[in-house]
């Protein structure tokens, strides 16, 4: 179904129906909700993940240790 609305927005915008008045807003809103709704099953499937707890609590026990540093200090 994903792949269908992907396929589907990606020959909308070809036809220029995104730049259309009376089709573009309703065909962004429907993109923005594809977005969603990806970044949504992305989420499921890390929580599926039997690794995942092993992972943060790795994650997190380097952070008490002070081994990790900030993301904007990253350059």
């Amino acid at each position: 179904m994903i792949l269908v609305a992907i396929k589907d927005l990606a020959n909308a915008k070809q036809r220029g129906y995104f730049d259309d008045p009376g089709t573009a807003e309703p065909l962004r809103w429907l993109e923005t909700c594809n977005e969603q709704v990806k970044d949504c099953m992305v989420a499921l499937e890390a929580m599926l993940d039997p690794q995942l707890d092993d992972l943060m609590g790795a994650a997190l026990e380097e952070h008490q240790r002070g081994e990790t540093v900030p993301l904007d200090s990253i350059r």
